[in-house]
C-alpha cells in the first residue's frame, strides 16, 4: 500500500474502527479515486454534523497528496438509502451527537499532527 492509502486508513480507523469499512482505489488520468464503503450505522460518524467530518478527512487527504504531488478524490458509499442518510445527518441522535463530538475533536487532533509533521 502506499503511503497515501495508509494515511486514509488511519484517519477512518480513528473515527470508525478497523473492521467497518472497505476502502477501495483506481486511478484515472492522474487522479486516484478511492471508494469508502461504511456500515450504515457508521455512517454518520464518517460524514459528520452538515458533512464537515468528511470534508475534514478530504481535506487532511488533500493535504498529504499535494505533499506528494497527486491529486485524490474520496467518496463515500453506504448500503443505507440516501435519504435516510440525510435524515440521519440532519437530526442525530443524543448518542450519536456524543459521537460526532469526539469525531470533530479527532479531526483536530488529526489535523495537528499534520501540521505538525509538515513543520
Amino acid at each position: 500500500m502506499s503511503e497515501l492509502t495508509d494515511f486514509l486508513n488511519f484517519l477512518i480507523s480513528s473515527f470508525i474502527g478497523k473492521d467497518e469499512y472497505q476502502l477501495s482505489q483506481s486511478e484515472n488520468n492522474g487522479v486516484i479515486n478511492y471508494q469508502l464503503q461504511v456500515k450504515p450505522e457508521k455512517a454518520g460518524l464518517i460524514i459528520g454534523r452538515q458533512g464537515r467530518t468528511i470534508k475534514a478527512i478530504r481535506r487532511l487527504l488533500q493535504i498529504k497528496a499535494s505533499q506528494e504531488k497527486l491529486h485524490v478524490y474520496l467518496q463515500v458509499n453506504s448500503p443505507n438509502d440516501q435519504n435516510q442518510l440525510k435524515k440521519e445527518e440532519e437530526i442525530p441522535s443524543r448518542e450519536e451527537g456524543k459521537e460526532l463530538s469526539r469525531s470533530e475533536e479527532k479531526v483536530q487532533e488529526l489535523a495537528e499532527l499534520v501540521n505538525d509533521s509538515d513543520n
